[in-house]
């Protein structure tokens, strides 16, 4: 499986251009956050073969990501769609906790991207000069988001706080990766790296297994403990000195004050390995999940309108978790760059993510409230739609590669188009119309529009697509030949473009 190397160079581009101009990227959308994320990681998994700044730091351009224009309502909108599935609100006495440390962690990202950006403009003496107001800033980063991480771990909101978590979890593994690549050239001492860096990165990526089978590994020393802690120390009075903003030095000083407090402790989860805590609270959130019927008025009080309800709140949970934290999971072991993904984990970030139902039940969907939907392997490209319709949408059948798929629904029923996809085509979004039957559908992709097949009267059309994906399957859930005929639910497979 290989990358879209001139989308994740691009989006990668784009993260950088923001990161040295100082112009953030402009997008609200949480799932296209998670795209430039996904491209920036395979840049620095070395998926994608790039040379000059962009391989200077992940962090930063992982920043700039996390970070965009409008980062306060991408950071909400993390929750409140999770919090929405499972009707169960942050507390606001917490919630404010989250967003003074999030505030912190965007105000230090800023710092740290600047001077990262000062060090790599510099020469000759002013490049001394800068290394080490980098390797202080680096470290003093690295005690802000260690001190932050368990704020969005506590138990009563984990499921709710798991995106966000995703994203503190990106800035932490990304910090200790690019210490680990390129800390010899900030001035970091080579202990420090393999004595402090490398095994905090192994021990919040690694499975129980290798924890227990090397345990004297991932004990970081106390002598370097000390070091972290006079490094900040002299980084607070530095910075007082330079009129650092008042905003990183109260986040610098609190970070401080822990390590006081616990000079030792990773977090006050010492023993959770980020990945598997990700996989842990996915599925305990699950469990909660609850359909909501204004999100599906149409035909939430249809009969099988409840059933395709339930799936589809399912299906919303799981993509959202896939896309803003599992995916990320997937990759974190590999971005030190000291091993290779594997097949296992590149299989699963791609992983067909589902939308649906929309209309009424929830026939042959591949997932249950107990089961996830399986990963499986991608299969050929669509390259052609066949629609049978009139009043109502009878019978649907994609093309994939040189071979046509199954038939759904009825194979007279309605009036029959046909289509085929050229080169290069992918359908992004689809859009529906559902009550009682699928009474409308279009396809919509990077070149064109093929339809509206069915009633070309219906106005409640909803729109379905995943920023970054593209459609890769679609299945009838039920057809109905009493009158009026025609297919009674649809749901939708997408698989992320990065990944052709």
């Amino acid at each position: 499986m290989g990358f879209d190397v001139e989308l994740a160079t691009k989006l990668a581009t784009k993260a950088l251009g923001a990161s040295t101009s100082g112009v953030k990227l402009d997008t609200g959308d949480i799932n296209a956050v998670a795209q430039y994320v996904m491209a920036v990681m395979a840049i620095g998994l070395d998926f994608v073969p790039v040379v000059g700044p962009l391989l200077s730091s992940l962090v930063v351009l992982i920043g700039a990501a996390v970070f965009p224009l409008h980062s306060k309502d991408i950071w909400n909108a993390l929750h409140e769609r999770i919090e929405h599935l499972v009707d169960d609100k942050i507390a606001q006495y917490h919630l404010k906790t989250l967003q003074g440390r999030i505030s912190g962690l965007e105000s230090n990202m800023e710092s740290y991207t600047s001077v990262v950006n000062s060090y790599n403009k510099a020469s000759g003496g002013a490049k001394t000069k800068q290394r080490e107001a980098l390797r202080q800033h680096h470290i003093a980063f690295l005690t802000v988001v260690r001190s932050a991480v368990p704020d969005f771990q506590l138990d009563d909101y984990a499921v709710q706080a798991l995106p966000m978590f995703a994203h503190v979890a990106n800035i932490h593994l990304s910090l200790l990766a690019d210490g680990i690549k390129h800390g010899l050239d900030w001035g970091f001492t080579k202990d420090y790296i393999d004595d402090t860096l490398r095994p905090e990165f192994k021990k919040l990526t690694a499975s129980k297994a290798a924890l227990e089978q090397n345990s004297r590994l991932f004990v970081r020393s106390s002598e370097y403990s000390a070091y972290e802690f006079e490094t900040l120390r002299q980084a607070i009075q530095d910075g007082e000195a330079d009129g650092l903003s008042p905003e990183v030095l109260a986040t610098w000083k609190e970070a401080f004050a822990d390590m006081v407090a616990q000079p030792a402790a990773l977090s006050r989860r010492a023993n959770s390995n980020y990945p598997g805590y990700v996989k842990k609270i996915y599925l305990q959130g699950r469990e909660k999940v609850q359909a909501n019927p204004k999100d599906y008025p149409n035909w939430s009080t249809q009969k099988g309108g409840q059933e395709a309800g339930k799936s589809a709140a399912l299906a919303q949970y799981d993509t959202t978790m896939v896309l803003s934290a599992l995916n990320f999971a997937e990759l974190w072991p590999y971005l030190s760059g000291e091993s290779k993904a594997s097949s296992t984990a590149l299989k699963n970030v791609d992983r067909e993510v589902f939308v649906g139902p929309i209309g009424r039940y929830a026939d042959e969907v591949p997932w249950s409230a107990s089961s996830p939907p399986p990963v499986t392997s991608r299969g050929d490209p669509i390259t052609g739609i066949r629609v049978r319709a009139f009043d109502a949408v009878d019978g649907i059948q994609l093309k994939y590669g040189s071979s046509w798929g199954r038939l759904f629904g009825s194979k007279t029923g309605g009036e029959e188009s046909e289509e085929d996809l050229k080169a290069h085509e992918v359908i992004d979004s689809v859009k529906l119309g559902a009550g009682q039957k699928v009474s409308q559908l279009s396809f919509h992709t990077n070149k064109t529009t093929y339809g509206p097949y069915g009633s070309k009267s219906y106005q409640s059309l909803e729109s379905v697509n995943v920023t970054g994906y593209g459609l890769t399957s679609l299945y009838m859930t039920r057809y109905s030949a009493h009158v009026p005929p025609g297919i009674e639910g649809v749901f939708l497979g997408f698989r992320p473009l990065l990944f052709p």
